[in-house]
C-alpha cells in the first residue's frame, strides 16, 4: 500500500471540496509499483489533486492549494492542486491553443494524455470512488479495481 497516497485520500476530504479526485500518475505509478514489485512510493513525481470550483478566481485556486498542503505537509510529497474549471483560462499561454472548459472534473480526467494516468480516485465511505474515462486499468497482484467501460466513473472495493 501505497501509506502517502492513502493518507491524502483520508485528509483531503476535509477540504470540503464538492468534486475532488487524488489521480493522475500518483494512482496509476502505485498500481503499476504494485504489479511489479517495487516499492508502492517508487517513482511518483507528485500527487496531483483536481476538483472543480465554479469560482474561477486564482486566489480561490491558491487558497485552495496552499490549505491543501498544510494538510499533507508532513508526508513529504509535492502536492499540484488545480482547479480544473479554471484550466481553460492559462491553458492557451501555456501549451498555444484554446479549449473548450470542462463541465465537471470527470470531464477534464477524461481529456488527460494519456489513457494510463487518466484515473482519479477518492474516498466514498469505505471504498474507493474511481474515475476512468479512457477504460480499464487492470492493476497486478489481486489489486480489487473495478473499471466501467470509457466515460463511466466506477467504485472498488479496498
Amino acid at each position: 500500500m501505497n501509506e502517502a497516497l492513502w493518507e491524502c485520500l483520508h485528509r483531503l476530504p476535509a477540504l470540503n471540496l464538492s468534486s475532488w479526485y487524488l489521480g493522475a500518475g500518483c494512482v496509476a505509478q502505485t498500481i503499476w509499483n504494485l504489479a511489479h514489485g517495487k516499492a508502492p512510493n517508487a517513482d511518483i513525481l507528485d500527487d496531483d489533486l483536481v476538483y472543480y470550483d465554479r469560482d474561477l478566481s486564482e486566489e480561490r485556486e491558491r487558497r485552495v492549494a496552499r490549505q491543501a498542503r498544510e494538510l499533507v505537509a508532513d508526508l513529504h510529497l509535492e502536492l499540484d492542486v488545480t482547479n480544473q474549471a479554471r484550466v481553460h483560462i492559462w491553458y492557451p499561454r501555456r501549451f498555444g491553443y484554446r479549449i473548450q472548459p470542462y463541465q465537471s472534473t470527470e470531464d477534464a480526467i477524461g481529456t488527460w494524455p494519456t489513457t494510463a494516468t487518466a484515473i482519479g480516485v477518492r474516498p466514498r465511505g469505505h471504498q474507493l470512488e474511481v474515475c476512468a474515462p479512457g477504460g480499464p486499468f487492470v492493476g497486478g497482484g489481486g489489486w480489487p479495481f473495478w473499471f466501467t467501460p470509457p466515460g463511466r466513473c466506477s467504485f472498488a472495493h479496498l
